[in-house]
């Protein structure tokens, strides 16, 4: 009744106002309820959903439980929330976690669709290329797409002896066709959130985002149109929808009832092609579109000194608006009336690639086996299949064109009697619409080779027997990419050709582009396994076979130089060959290594661009590539000709992982490149282009985060000085390809920007693959994410392979690895000996890694063998889940500190430093080492300052990691006379952060993984640690602080930014309170698991669901996984 009265003067009557005639009157038309945020439509819906939560577990006063945890969600300190815990149960604090829970997905979503709603409105114009500008991290800023090619052509044209404008074209169109990317999906099991809970999100995003542009279409438009209640409604309609979903997901569980099986991992990612499919036509047209407008400006910038060419198109130019597409339009006219010609260069090949490990990764996995394989190949076909068969029945009623009103091509007339032949039953084809017959057709082969791929799809994940082949249909089907890239093209030609040029560059072009990049196999499969396993498997089939080379020798103690020779000799043997019936004799690990490559093989002869790279993890010499190509010779992946060549259609590459490995690397390539065998192979047979893989999250977990940047950098250098040397010597033009293995989170090597992530590569080759994971994949899940991820990577890719490195890059790269190397020590002082058994029984008693195999989210065990916790044994995934659960973040910074204290002190006192080498080299008697450097007055004039102890004792340990002492000292005497250019060390670190790329990635990481990190939470957790451990926990707070102090100096700032990934701050009370109560949640397991299996049971499914929060929390906020 207040309502009424505060808008009515005191003598008003209701009853005469609100009569039957007021009722029955039509008022004005209302607005859509509002949607401020996601948030706030949680909170408008959360009292009810938590009464029902609480009445359905028992909690006996709702009313009461509800208030605790309100008070709980709105306490600031620290203080207040151990208070109000104390009076609430378990049952109420798990409540509590499920609201923060979805509180924190939705204002993540929240900021998501704020960012994604304002660039959609432009995604389809050419305004486009401006998302891919970032102007806040120097060497690691990204240029316009379009810049990058002006950049590169203009650096070409005047650095080229004697060039002319059509010699620059040329380099211009060589570039365009050799630079692309492949993105390959891990399918690592690192996503804890449920896929079910992931859809509900996904639905919520796509809902709101499309809520936002509907209701900023009603502005402007008047309330009794009747578009505005049609849309009005609409607004409604999706309101109820978000509602529904988030309803959905608070009544979800977060904990999946059974293990997560690889065939769910797979189905997971499968969905992301959906919209994949969806936005690559469009960026690949639009990417065409710049490589135009490039060539087109650069053309008048080189005639821009011609006076007839200024003045032509100064008098065209005054008659448009001057905008972008109208200068591009007036220097295209000018050159036509000056008859200049012109060659416009074309894209043709796909700008991105894709390809997956699912159903072929088996470093560990013991899941991943020859009949899964079989299975993800059929799948993978029939997915894409299906697709192109939606949007060639669509294409049937929009390709319309009657040879009564227009000519087709005689290639299209002859095409479509060909298939009527093939399908003389298909009576409802018009002979007047040539374009819907040959459509028609193409329909019936599509429905034909899906039903073929359906049927054969029930049998694959039973057998072992290789199924692809099976796929296979003859005529009547598509058997091969090629014959339904020609059928599209068919229609394509005829339609440019006869005035249909603007239905041919629409949905029909995006069909033709999906079939260049997808085929009808999807995404290629890679074959990842460990060197040992593949030796194991091929000597056991050696010794099954009793082939001579095997014969009274040890192959396992041989040297490495007789390992090749034999290897050599086995793989051309042309009496070599494999024998299917001795599979039975086998072991079990080597019986599905040879089926699954059968698998392979299979899928290779049916259709080559199905299989992908083979992956040879922990790889240690060039005898671990020849034994995956013996293999690879066995089951028909590869052959020998009669001249006794290599043919192959796949590359082989090993995954150089662990800082050892990655020094190695350089080696291993260099003498594998100098087989000729090989060299040939890779010219005549790989289109002169050699793959090798860099791993980032073992050489984090192995050697520390800066160690790691360092050696991953340096890797790079050095593999093109190898390059380098290999054609010089050998008159050849090898071209390498990184495989990026690269983590998503800081523990792993990634800072959360993927543009500064591929910008800090040491050096960019034009071909690149990437491993794509957890947050990678959730960019894919709504096509405006999607298209700014796509459009990121390769806008940040262009702009690296066209930059120039600085002039000092080498005495700045001797630098990172200097430091790195003694971030390693620390590192290994950490996590190995007495101090890292304390470390690890940290993450034993404190975090998730005990339940980690009971959490059900993974399908690959935590531990390469066993459950023992040490730093060889666990793997980097669990890892950095631990570390981010904890909110620890070692491995992201540890050692860095130490590494700038000790080593800033080395490098500015150089004649102390260069006495401390002096004594090792005469203690090892190795002077001859610094012979070079003892004519450098600076180095050797006599000095009474000394190093103390600690940084003496460093120096020595640091002497000790290189191949050699002899090389030890020299790299550190040549850093000394490096320091002779810079006034100090911290002003030369200051100049590598401004102008060395590496190097300014690895700081920036630094600095966000110490803004995640919290010493309260840490303390948290660990209030019932022991002596040892509080003494390891002590010193990984003064590696922080350390850390800390460089980094501002470094960065010449007075304190550091406490955001992390993405700009986010991560010291809010929200997840304060989550920690604690997961802390509780801990304790609690430990004490209950003490009171028999019930109360055990109860305790720990409590403990396991809250860390499992923690987890998803850490991964949708970037800083977890």
């Amino acid at each position: 009744m207040s309502f009424f009265l505060d808008q009515a003067s005191t003598d008003f009557n209701p009853m005469a106002h609100y009569n039957s005639e007021w009722f029955l009157n039509v008022l004005k038309i209302d607005t859509p309820k509002s949607l401020t945020s996601l948030e706030s439509l949680w909170s408008e819906m959360s009292v009810k959903q938590v009464s029902s939560w609480l009445n359905h577990q028992g909690v006996k006063d709702a009313d009461v439980a509800t208030d605790q945890i309100k008070r709980l969600l709105n306490a600031k300190t620290s203080e207040q929330m151990d208070q109000i815990l104390e009076e609430m149960d378990d049952v109420s604090a798990y409540c509590a976690v499920r609201i923060i829970h979805i509180r924190i997905h939705l204002c993540d979503l929240d900021k998501m669709a704020a960012s994604t709603h304002k660039p959609t409105k432009h995604l389809r114009g050419r305004s486009m290329d401006l998302s891919a500008v970032d102007n806040t991290g120097g060497v690691l800023d990204t240029k316009l797409i379009i810049q990058s090619f002006l950049d590169y052509l203009s650096y070409t044209h005047n650095n080229t002896t004697n060039s002319n404008l059509p010699d620059t074209m040329a380099k211009f169109r060589e570039l365009l066709s050799n630079i692309n990317l492949r993105l390959v999906s891990t399918v690592h099991p690192n996503e804890t959130e449920r896929s079910t809970n992931l859809q509900h999100y996904d639905y919520i995003l796509e809902k709101y985002i499309e809520w936002k542009r509907l209701n900023e279409s009603l502005t402007g438009m008047p309330s009794q149109a009747s578009e505005y209640r049609t849309r009005r409604e609409k607004l409604n309609q999706l309101r109820r929808d978000i509602k529904a979903e988030i309803e959905g997901v608070f009544q979800s569980d977060q904990m999946r009832p059974n293990p997560i099986s690889v065939e769910s991992e797979g189905r997971r990612l499968m969905q992301r092609y959906s919209v994949i499919f969806n936005v690559v036509p469009f960026q690949q047209k639009f990417i065409k579109h710049l490589a135009k407008e490039a060539y087109y400006l650069f053309i008048a910038s080189v005639l821009s000194d011609k006076p007839e060419f200024v003045s032509k198109f100064s008098e065209l130019y005054e008659h448009t608006k001057h905008t972008r597409t109208d200068r591009l339009h007036t220097i295209k006219k000018t050159l036509d009336s000056l008859n200049i010609a012109t060659v416009v260069p074309r894209v043709d090949m796909p700008i991105i690639k894709f390809g997956t490990w699912k159903g072929g990764d088996r470093d560990g996995n013991p899941f991943v086996v020859a009949s899964f394989s079989n299975q993800t190949f059929i799948e993978q076909k029939l997915f894409v299949l299906e697709h192109y068969l939606n949007i060639v029945t669509q294409l049937v009623d929009k390709i319309t064109p009657s040879t009564t009103q227009i000519e087709v091509s005689d290639d299209l007339l002859e095409s479509i009697r060909s298939d009527r032949a093939l399908f003389p039953y298909i009576e409802n084809v018009k002979g007047v619409e040539p374009y819907r017959a040959k459509l028609r057709y193409m329909q019936e082969k599509l429905q034909n080779t899906v039903q073929r791929c359906t049927e054969v799809l029930k049998k694959a994940g039973e057998t072992t027997r290789p199924l692809m082949s099976s796929t296979l249909l003859g005529p009547t089907g598509y058997n091969d990419s090629k014959s339904l890239q020609d059928d599209i093209e068919v229609i394509y030609r005829s339609l440019i050709k006869n005035g249909g040029k603007s239905q041919a560059r629409s949905n029909l072009q995006d069909l033709k582009i999906l079939v260049s990049t997808f085929g009808i196999h999807m995404c290629s499969i890679d074959f990842r396994q460990t060197s040992e396993k593949n030796r194991e498997a091929m000597l056991e089939y050696l010794q099954i076979t009793q082939h001579e080379s095997v014969q009274n020798v040890n192959y396992s103690k041989l040297p490495e130089s007789e390992k090749r020779e034999i290897l050599l000799k086995v793989l051309t043997d042309p009496k070599l060959e494999f024998n299917p019936w001795l599979i039975p004799q086998m072991s079990k690990i080597t019986k599905d290594t040879f089926q699954s490559l059968l698998v392979f093989s299979d899928a290779s002869a049916t259709d080559s661009n199905s299989v992908g790279k083979f992956i040879i993890s922990m790889c240690q010499n060039v005898s671990d590539i020849l034994t995956t190509m013996v293999l690879m010779r066995l089951t028909k992946l590869l052959f020998i000709d009669s001249l006794g060549n290599i043919k192959s259609n796949h590359d082989v590459t090993g995954l150089f992982e662990t800082i050892g490995d990655l020094v190695n690397a350089p080696i291993i390539v260099n003498d594998l490149l100098n087989i000729k065998l090989i060299r040939h192979h890779i010219l005549q047979e790989r289109d002169a282009r050699f793959t090798v893989m860099l791993g980032y999250s073992d050489s984090v977990r192995d050697g520390s985060s800066l160690a790691s940047d360092a050696f991953v950098a340096r890797t790079g250098l050095e593999l093109k000085r190898v390059k380098d040397s290999i054609n010089k010597q050998h008159d050849t033009n090898i071209n390498l390809v990184y495989y990026r293995g690269r983590g998503d989170t800081l523990p792993r090597g990634f800072g959360g920007n993927i543009k500064k992530a591929i910008l800090s590569q040491s050096i960019t080759t034009l071909g690149e693959d990437h491993t794509e994971q957890n947050r990678y994949l959730r960019r894919y899940s709504s096509e405006s994410s999607a298209l700014d991820h796509l459009w990121n990577i390769f806008s940040a890719h262009v702009s690296a392979v066209v930059r120039e490195l600085h002039p000092d890059w080498e005495v700045f790269q001797r630098h990172f690895e200097f430091f790195g190397r003694l971030s390693n020590i620390a590192w290994q002082d950490l996590v190995r000996g007495e101090k890292g058994d304390a470390y690890f029984s940290i993450l034993d008693k404190f975090s998730i890694l005990p339940v980690l195999p009971k959490c059900r989210f993974a399908s690959r065990p935590v531990c390469r063998e066993g459950v023992k916790y040490d730093i060889d044994n666990i793997r980097a995934i669990p890892f950095s889940m631990d570390l981010a659960q904890m909110r620890e973040f070692t491995s992201a910074y540890y050692g860095t500190g130490t590494a700038f204290e000790v080593g800033i002190q080395l490098l500015n006192n150089v004649s102390a430093t260069y006495k401390i080498l002096q004594s090792i080299a005469k203690e090892h008697g190795a002077e001859q080492a610094l012979s070079t450097f003892e004519s450098n007055q600076k180095l050797t004039k006599q000095t009474d300052s000394t190093h103390d102890k600690q940084i003496e004792d460093g120096l020595k340990a640091l002497i000790e990691r290189f191949d050699s002492v002899e090389l030890g000292l020299k790299s550190v005497a040549q850093l000394l006379v490096d320091s002779e250019k810079y006034p100090s060390a911290i002003e030369l670190l200051q100049t590598m952060f401004t102008n060395y790329a590496p190097f300014r990635y690895s700081i920036e990481n630094k600095e966000m993984a110490l803004g995640v990190r919290s010493k309260e939470i840490v303390d948290e957790y660990t209030r019932e640690a022991n002596e040892l451990q509080r003494k390891v926990l002590k010193g990984t707070q003064d590696e922080a602080d350390l850390t800390t102090k460089w980094l501002t100096k470094i960065q010449n700032k007075s304190t550091l930014d406490k955001s992390g990934p993405g700009g986010r701050l991560y010291n809010t009370p929200e997840l304060r309170l989550l920690h604690k109560l997961q802390g509780r949640f801990l304790n609690n397991f430990t004490k209950q698991s003490e009171k028999g299996e019930v109360a055990r049971k109860r305790a720990e499914e409590l403990s396991i669901y809250v860390q499992m929060t923690i987890l998803a929390v850490s991964e949708g906020l970037g800083f977890g996984g």
